[in-house]
């Protein structure tokens, strides 16, 4: 499951990035503000992405993903231009650009009824239910996300737009927390023993072989 790290006031610590990185290993994205115009970048790892968050600061967002629609190339990491054209390009400026994290399998029969019925221009090249998204978007009012059931963050120089249930931790809102550690319980051979035969009862190998007989040797 991708994740998303919107930071409002606070940058996370630089191994938050690489623990999100570990979980989502196809590639991430950031946004950010800078004079006062909107960029980003995509197709980096979590060192770049924590470099621009710590030198640019907050407000700004942050994208890890793993694939389920299109593939790894590069140009599909996040985030996606809110454009009529949502370009694929890897790094520049935009009025706003989408993250999403999620899969929105209804994304092919919505682009498709935008052709039909608004005389939408399919975009070209690589695409995913998530470039999909922001280039619906362009077309219409971005509340619509809040009717798909999916967690986007729209960003612009001047906000973020949220969509979906988010969980706030230190400063910064994330779409999920199934990227953070978990302690590995390791069980000691004794215990794991105990532990069976109080489950099984004590294990008796003389009636073991006496009612179990190794077949012969082929």
């Amino acid at each position: 499951m991708c994740v998303i790290i919107a930071m409002e006031t606070k940058v996370p610590q630089k191994e938050v990035f690489e623990q999100c990185e570990k979980k989502n290993p196809h590639g991430g994205g950031v946004s950010w503000i800078s004079k006062e115009k909107l960029y980003f970048k995509k197709g980096i790892d979590a060192a770049e992405i924590y470099e621009i968050a710590a030198e640019f600061g907050p407000p700004c967002v942050a994208h890890f993903r793993i694939s389920t629609i299109g593939g790894t190339p590069k140009e599909l990491c996040h985030p996606f231009i809110v454009s009529k054209k949502s370009e694929l390009h890897l790094e520049g400026t935009a009025d706003s650009v989408l993250f999403h994290n999620g899969v929105y399998n209804n994304w092919e029969k919505v682009c498709f009824n935008m052709v039909l019925n608004k005389n939408a221009v399919y975009p070209d090249g690589a695409m995913s239910d998530s470039r999909a998204m922001a280039w619906i978007t362009a077309h219409c009012n971005p509340t619509w996300l809040d009717f798909i059931g999916q967690k986007t963050v729209i960003q612009t120089k001047d906000k973020r737009i949220y969509s979906g249930l988010w969980q706030k931790e230190d400063g910064a809102w994330y779409s999920n927390m199934y990227w953070k550690a978990k302690e590995p319980k390791y069980i000691r051979e004794d215990d794991w023993w105990k532990k069976y035969q109080d489950e099984h009862g004590n294990f008796d190998m003389e009636k073991y072989n006496s009612d179990y007989q190794r077949g012969p040797c082929k």
